[in-house]
């Protein structure tokens, strides 16, 4: 129904509609309709903008939010027409970068004295050194060496320099030694490329050797002493290219290409290749198959005529020529390269418990030595050997270990003459510190023959020796 006409209305509507009155920001019908609301421009602000948001009519003051866009909340019905949105970005906070890493962050250096006092029953001279033996050379107050080791373990690079200092590093480094090696018993770098994600590496320099169950530093074996089969049957270390490969998550393979055993500068224009193989299929189990050839014999060698004879050039012997002087002359080896050295080594090691640890090593030795360099003669050699080694934690602090070895040198190239070899040791392991390892070894070592030096330099053919190791190293 249409209302009647009324002047008093139509003068109000019409007062409502002059342009020049001030109009209120809300108006409402006096019959209580919805109110109908009416927007106003703001006037510009001098002050910067705030933090980009998305930004509604009618939805109030902004609070912080994890969402990047927070849906707005409407207090009031608005018309979809009459929103108005300006998009400036989110308002989350974005969390600070992490520190980038740096390679300080991936080098380490640590160091280590060993030191020792011997007593051997037979009583030799003191000058007089241990027959057979390795670092434990001497009777009485001694020192093994004192080590420093720093490693640079990054992602793609890495290197490694190991030191030593006293007097088994001219032992250790034999022939090194003349060549401005003799404190250094590693120094190679290291090459893993980023796609192999750590499966392959590659070492190039001076590195230890792959065989055997122990090594030349006293705190990684179960004994304080050396024993037979590492330090008479096994290479030391090499000068090459080397190459580790994990094939699983169980088995790898080790490769290298080197100059020879225990010598950096090569004397001969042969290369040794070395393998290994590795099964551990479990952190408490593993076996170790290896193999090296090469040949190891000398190129160049001096051969010594007496006065009143002369070198025969070809049989490369001294034959009588009176009036002669004395002579030496060097001769090249006749087919050198191609008298080979084999070798073959097992390893087995097992953890039975937590406080329970074996290890067996076993090696085998061939090698054919040049006996005349003009006529290339050469004399085969044969050696082998097995050890049985195992260790026993009693508490944190203590432990007991054993070693039962044989070895036998069928013509004397590895020892002074031939030989069978078989040796015993116990050893009590006392740990009174963190930094601070001691062994106590007794070692009963018996031969065939009278290869061992008792007193009055007289010979014996067993020997019995104590021997207290201390060790400090970092942690």
């Amino acid at each position: 129904m249409v209302p009647p006409f009324s002047a008093p209305r139509l003068l109000g509507a019409l007062l409502a509609a002059n342009p020049t009155e001030p109009q209120p920001e809300r108006q409402g019908a006096e019959d209580g309709s919805a109110p109908v609301e009416v927007l106003t421009e703001a006037p510009p602000s001098l002050e910067p903008p705030g933090p980009p948001r998305i930004e509604y009519a009618g939805q109030g003051p902004s609070s912080p939010s994890s969402l990047p866009f927070q849906p707005p909340v409407l207090v009031r019905s608005v018309p979809p027409q009459n929103r108005a949105a300006r998009e400036v970005g989110p308002s989350a906070e974005v969390p600070a970068p992490e520190p980038e890493r740096s390679w300080k962050d991936d080098v380490s250096i640590g160091g280590f004295v060993d030191t020792y006092a011997g007593v051997n029953v037979l009583l030799p001279d003191p000058q007089t050194a241990n027959t057979l033996r390795a670092f434990d050379t001497a009777n009485g107050f001694a020192l093994h060496w004192a080590g420093v080791n720093a490693e640079y373990g990054g992602e793609v690079v890495g290197g490694t320099v190991s030191l030593r200092f006293g007097p088994s590093a001219p032992l250790y480094n034999g022939a090194d030694s003349d060549h401005g090696l003799g404190f250094v018993k590693q120094a190679y770098a290291t090459f893993a490329p980023r796609r192999t994600k750590g499966r392959l590496s590659f070492d190039l320099g001076k590195f230890d050797t792959l065989y055997g169950a122990e090594g030349a530093d006293s705190q990684v074996n179960f004994n304080y002493t050396r024993g037979a089969l590492n330090w008479l049957g096994q290479p030391l270390f090499h000068t090459g290219l080397k190459m580790e490969l994990q094939l699983s998550d169980t088995i790898g393979l080790t490769a290298m290409v080197v100059n020879g055993w225990n010598n950096s500068l090569d004397n001969n224009r042969g290369k040794s290749g070395g393998l290994q193989l590795f099964w551990a299929p479990s952190d408490r189990f593993g076996v170790y198959v290896g193999y090296m050839v090469g040949a190891e014999g000398d190129r160049e060698e001096t051969l010594s005529c007496e006065a009143d004879t002369a070198l025969d050039g070809d049989r490369g012997e001294c034959t009588a020529m009176p009036g002669a002087d004395a002579d030496e002359v060097l001769v090249v080896a006749q087919g050198v390269e191609r008298r080979l050295r084999h070798f073959a080594d097992v390893i087995v090691t097992a953890t039975v418990t937590d406080r329970l640890d074996f290890s067996l090593n076993g090696d085998m030795g061939y090698d054919e030595t040049i006996s005349n360099p003009v006529t290339g003669a050469f004399v085969p050699s044969i050696w082998y050997g097995a050890a049985l080694g195992a260790r026993v934690v009693i508490t944190e602090q203590i432990a007991v270990a054993g070693r039962g070895e044989v070895y036998r040198d069928l013509a004397g190239f590895t020892t002074p003459v031939p030989v069978s070899l078989g040796t015993g040791t116990l050893t009590f392991e006392l740990r009174p510190a963190d930094m601070l390892v001691l062994k106590l070894d007794s070692r009963y070592e018996q031969a065939t023959d009278d290869v061992f030096v008792a007193r009055d330099a007289t010979g014996s053919d067993r020997q019995l020796t104590f021997t207290l190791g201390a060790v400090i190293h970092t942690p």
